[in-house]
């Protein structure tokens, strides 16, 4: 008799007596031949666990993966656990967890002969696995044996699904390999609560992994990780801060921690990394979006290509960024964003537009429009991360930056937006309201919608504007100069002052705050555009320092005085003969002088 089925025995015997569940405990290693033996005699059972899920592909694939890197010896598996019920009627081993293994690598599982999948899927796994673990010729034994198996497959034959049974027994060798291969087994003598109760949080731990640890936790081992980065010293930097450890509810990121209730360490740390990782790595809008797509994806450490994209990440920060530097970017440029107004609250920016446009749809909540809500944890590192991308790459201010980002986020959310209906879809191609599209499905939610519709449009328009307004400072600066050299030469064939001090429109009722200006060389005059959304160069106008900016003026309409400059200098000329009279001395005697100049300049019509 072999070990696991002593154990199995002893405990049976045990249970007759009473024996505590202590000394009941047998613990030993079995083969998967011996395994297979006992699952076939029914001397243990799946029977009590959760059904083994593996007829979704994507599921079997992961398990396949997993099975043929245990059996290779370069992925570990969690032990057996097998329950012999002390009231049972019975006296078979009741498996608690590891109930998918059986189903799949053992003879008598319910998938073991079962054609589950393709020979090419078999091979994509092996090319996964070397191109992630990179086995050592030596760990290879195993793979190159199924490797030999599969090349005996025609290229039609590949398309077909087989079974995991065609593989291991195919020929004596690889059987042999196989069925050898060990796994660790624990047998409990438990009461049927007790066995649900270890069997629930065997497959659901009171403290689980979450993502960040998988992407981060493989990378401790590395002498940067302590010496460099200084990870523990890192965790104990965020458990404080702002935006990190806790937020300001309604506001961005307001949903990490608005209670300041405690928190995993991991995510304390998280959104600091992945804002990082995403304003610091990235160096192009398609690498961005990229960005987008994985934090949208974060949880899915599953996922191969997602686990493969923020373990990349994760080594590259941790081999390449240093302590102090990241501490520094929480302090010079996080913080910065995160505390910034334009953000809003509940009565101005992103979230209350969103919910401005959910409340058309005439409902309390609609989850298409929530999910662009910029306190969710996702969406708040996003805009964080592109704030300072953005302001690194344009080379614009906090404030202009943020203000960009939110005007142009908010412009696409409520516009509207093509979309085009598939055959089957009931509803007809068109431009919608963004809000409708939204709440009928004609957007899909996925993170791949988000960024086609919002979030790439509103990085193109971020990058549009910011030239535009590039573009328009040069055309100001062209459109000044002209006006400038126009007024200089008029002045001058008229043998007028071209630099004269007078008061500007700006000075209202002050008698002192007056304003030296030189057509010449330009000091003092500025291109005054009017007060509009659109505030273009071609729609200025040349005047005196801040004359646009305070009331009245600040609110006036100068769309007329564009055409027709002299509208201007009629404005400033009876400015200044209200004021000249109730001067004395020397300044008089300057504005008097500067009235000649600008009663000149107001018969004149001197657009350019």
């Amino acid at each position: 008799m072999n070990i696991i089925a002593k154990h199995l025995t002893e405990v049976v015997d045990l249970k007759k007596i009473n024996f505590s569940s202590r000394l009941a405990k047998r613990v030993g290693e079995a083969t998967f031949k011996e395994l297979s033996t006992l699952l076939q005699l029914l001397k243990i059972s799946n029977e009590s666990n959760r059904e083994v899920e593996l007829k979704e592909e994507k599921t079997l694939l992961n398990k396949l993966n997993h099975l043929v890197r245990f059996v290779s010896g370069i992925s570990s598996k969690s032990q057996m656990l097998i329950t012999i019920l002390r009231h049972g009627l019975d006296d078979v081993g009741y498996i608690r967890d590891d109930g998918t293994l059986s189903g799949l690598a053992l003879i008598g599982g319910e998938f073991y002969e079962m054609p589950t999948f393709t020979p090419n899927e078999l091979i994509e796994i092996i090319e996964n696995i070397d191109e992630e673990y990179s086995p050592s010729n030596d760990d290879r034994e195993f793979i190159d044996m199924v490797e030999g198996i599969l090349s005996k497959y025609t290229d039609e034959q590949k398309n077909l699904k087989i079974s995991w049974k065609d593989i291991v027994e195919s020929n004596e060798e690889i059987k042999k390999y196989y069925f050898a291969t060990t796994l660790s087994y624990e047998i409990n003598l438990l009461t049927m609560n007790q066995h649900q109760l270890d069997m629930r949080n065997a497959n659901l731990q009171p403290n689980p992994w979450i993502a960040f640890q998988y992407y981060w936790v493989p990378n401790k081992l590395y002498k940067e990780y302590k010496e460099v980065l200084l990870g523990s010293k890192l965790f104990e930097f965020v458990a404080d801060k702002a935006g990190l450890a806790f937020s300001s509810p309604g506001k961005i990121l307001g949903k990490l921690n608005p209670k300041k209730k405690a928190m995993k360490k991991a995510d304390q740390l998280k959104s600091l990394v992945l804002s990082y990782i995403g304003s610091e790595f990235c160096s192009t809008k398609e690498e961005f979006k990229e960005f987008i797509k994985m934090v949208a994806r974060f949880g899915k450490y599953n996922d191969v290509s997602v686990n493969t994209y923020w373990s990349k990440m994760f080594t590259k920060l941790v081999k390449e960024v240093s302590y102090s530097e990241i501490t520094k970017y929480y302090e010079d440029k996080y913080l910065k964003v995160y505390s910034n107004t334009l953000w809003g609250n509940g009565s101005s920016g992103p979230n209350y537009a969103i919910n401005k446009l959910v409340k058309k749809t005439n409902q309390n909540t609609c989850e298409p429009i929530d999910k662009f809500n910029i306190s969710r944890t996702d969406h708040g590192v996003i805009f964080i991360s592109y704030s300072i991308w953005a302001k690194g790459l344009y080379g614009k201010g906090w404030d202009k930056t943020i203000e960009l980002i939110v005007n142009q986020y908010i412009s696409i959310l409520e516009g509207k937006v093509d979309v085009i209906a598939k055959p089957t879809d009931i509803w007809a191609s068109g431009s919608y309201d963004m809000w409708e599209a939204l709440q009928k499905g004609y957007i899909k939610t996925a993170i791949e919608s988000r960024i086609n519709y919002v979030f790439g449009p509103m990085m193109d328009g971020v990058e549009f504007n910011v030239n535009k307004k590039k573009q328009d400072r040069y055309h100001e600066s062209v459109l000044r100069n002209k006006s400038m050299t126009l007024h200089f030469e008029r002045l001058e064939s008229e043998f007028l002052p071209t630099r004269i001090t007078l008061f500007p429109l700006a000075s209202n009722g002050s008698l002192t705050d007056t304003k030296t200006i030189n057509f010449g060389k330009g000091d003092g005059l500025q291109w005054l555009h009017p007060n509009d959304d659109e505030n273009m160069a071609k729609d200025g106008f040349l005047g005196v320092v801040d004359d646009n900016l305070v009331e009245p003026f600040k609110s006036m309409d100068w769309s007329p005085f564009v055409n027709d400059n002299s509208q201007y200098w009629k404005l400033l000329l009876d400015h200044n003969e209200d004021k000249v009279e109730k001067l004395e001395g020397h300044l008089q005697k300057k504005v008097k002088k500067a009235i000649e100049t600008i009663e000149y300049l107001s018969e004149l019509q001197l657009k350019v």
